[in-house]
């Protein structure tokens, strides 16, 4: 009798290159999934025809369903020979060269055969970026083809697997050992002595096939039974109540699977009701927790150009999350040295609504969401340069620009300041200001090599050389010590 499920699932995801030329193979994973069949078959989602996922990298996907051997065959006859039927088509991929290793698979955490390929720049650039994966893969708002079924990959997966140079996993499928149930509750507060479970495998005359159950630390065997190869259903009693430990599966003497388990007994309930949620520019929510922000110790350079993102709005959303990890590097006090503030914010003639551009909306949301999780005890300081750019000029448009948001704190002058100095500069920098013996100094700096109006491309690099931090620390000290507050100078303080 088969007592383990016999389908498998295999993905085909390719790139359309030409209608004279083979598709260009990006992915192909042979996964086991829990179903049966008494025989050979293959059923192929849209009758074996392609699904678009992305017009503008010409994505495509094929997914069949079918037994051990033929998912097998299928799988050898595209690595193989670069070809496959599907249904009644013949379909060709252009297969890149790769190395074959035999080895377990985090990401699925199955024994699995992997193909890697040999030559980096075979993916497209754009399927090495976290945020066009996960919209492939339907973590995203945006109304565009994605794989199925949803849900195959969890998020970041298919990013992690092209930046490993995973193109083909053959995944095993494991035997499956599990805890069904308890047959003695008597000290259910501190555990049990009956169990009752499962295991699929193939069961095979001769072989005698043990479940051995033994303490969490793996030493102490405290019962072992032989499955009934009937069923794959065990039972096993052992001598003191147990609440958490290991299943352990053999064939005869060679171990198989191991299976850690901890019994849910003693349940507490601390409910806390969070009321404080904010919800960003990107619709994505963020609420507060009792604590404190923590500052992060190391910042890793970045590059961002909007061209690489298959939608615009995820480029943009990217870029946020990028000034959002500075932030988050640089703590609760910073200073923006950019000699044109965040550019100039125009108004139409017309209609007299502002057209800011999306990366002032994505620095602005950012802003937004590290004051939100620092409970608004952060603040920024932007100082430019007047020469440059006349930011008593534009400080009108920039609060009906910081208005729109509609969130009164980021009017606020104690949190976003913006300030200008008489002089000229050209760097661009974010820093961590802090107050050492009374006075005011800077310890972290981050480059950014462009302005926050209207980039099209930008990289952040920290500063990590002691001397050169020293440098640009005391350059951009003397420009923030002697600039100007806007808000004061309209205010008459100044």
């Amino acid at each position: 009798m088969r007592n383990r499920p016999n389908m498998n699932m295999v993905l085909i995801f390719s790139q359309f290159v030409a209608d004279d030329l083979p598709e260009k193979l990006i992915l192909l994973i042979r996964k086991p999934v829990d179903d049966f069949s008494d025989a050979p078959c293959e059923r192929w989602l849209w009758d074996g025809k392609h699904k678009t996922i992305s017009k503008k990298l010409n994505l495509r996907q094929r997914v069949v369903f079918c037994d051990e051997d033929s998912s097998e065959a299928i799988f050898t006859s595209i690595m193989d020979k670069g070809s496959v039927c599907a249904e009644d088509t013949n379909l060709s991929f252009s297969v890149p060269k790769t190395t074959k290793k035999n080895e377990f698979s985090e990401y699925f955490e199955l024994d699995a055969c992997i193909y890697c390929i040999e030559d980096a720049n075979y993916i497209p650039h754009e399927l090495l970026i976290e945020y066009n994966c996960n919209q492939i893969c339907g973590y995203s708002d945006e109304e565009n083809g994605y794989i199925e079924p949803l849900g195959l990959l969890a998020p970041s997966l298919l990013h992690k697997l092209f930046v490993s140079s995973q193109i083909a996993l053959k995944l095993n499928r494991k035997v499956n050992i599990r805890i069904r149930g308890i047959e003695d509750s008597s000290g259910c507060k501190s555990g049990c002595k009956k169990f009752i479970g499962f295991v699929q495998d193939e069961f095979t005359d001769g072989i005698n096939s043990i479940v051995q159950l033994r303490d969490k630390p793996g030493e102490r065997v405290l019962g072992e039974v032989v499955v009934e190869k009937q069923t794959g259903i065990y039972r096993i009693q052992v001598n003191e109540f147990t609440s958490e430990g290991e299943l352990r599966y053999f064939r005869n003497d060679e171990l198989i699977s191991v299976f850690p388990f901890s019994l849910i007994l003693d349940i507490s309930i601390n409910t806390q009701i969070v009321n404080n949620i904010l919800t960003d520019a990107y619709k994505r929510q963020f609420n507060t927790t009792d604590d404190e922000f923590k500052e992060n110790e190391t910042f890793t350079s970045k590059s961002w150009f909007i061209e690489s993102y298959i939608k615009g709005t995820n480029g943009f959303q990217a870029l946020c999350d990028y000034f959002l990890d500075i932030f988050s590097y640089l703590g609760q006090d910073i200073i923006i040295v950019d000699p044109y503030s965040m550019g100039n914010i125009k108004e139409n003639a017309s209609t007299g609504e502002l057209e800011d551009f999306d990366n002032q909306i994505a620095f602005v949301n950012a802003m937004l969401v590290h004051l939100f999780r620092n409970k608004w005890k952060a603040k920024f300081a932007i100082v430019s340069s007047n020469p440059r750019f006349n930011i008593r000029k534009e400080y009108t448009q920039y609060k009906r620009f910081l208005s729109k948001f509609k969130v009164p704190q980021l009017l606020c002058p104690n949190l976003i300041e913006f300030r200008y100095v008489n002089r000229d500069f050209h760097g661009r920098y974010f820093l961590k200001k802090v107050t050492e013996d009374g006075r005011e100094v800077l310890t972290k700096a981050v480059i950014i090599t462009n302005s926050i109006g209207n980039i099209k491309e930008v990289d952040f690099m920290a500063i990590t050389d002691c001397v050169q931090r020293e440098m640009v620390a005391q350059k951009c000290l003397s420009l923030y010590t002697e600039s100007l507050s806007v808000e004061e100078e309209i205010n008459g303080i100044v």
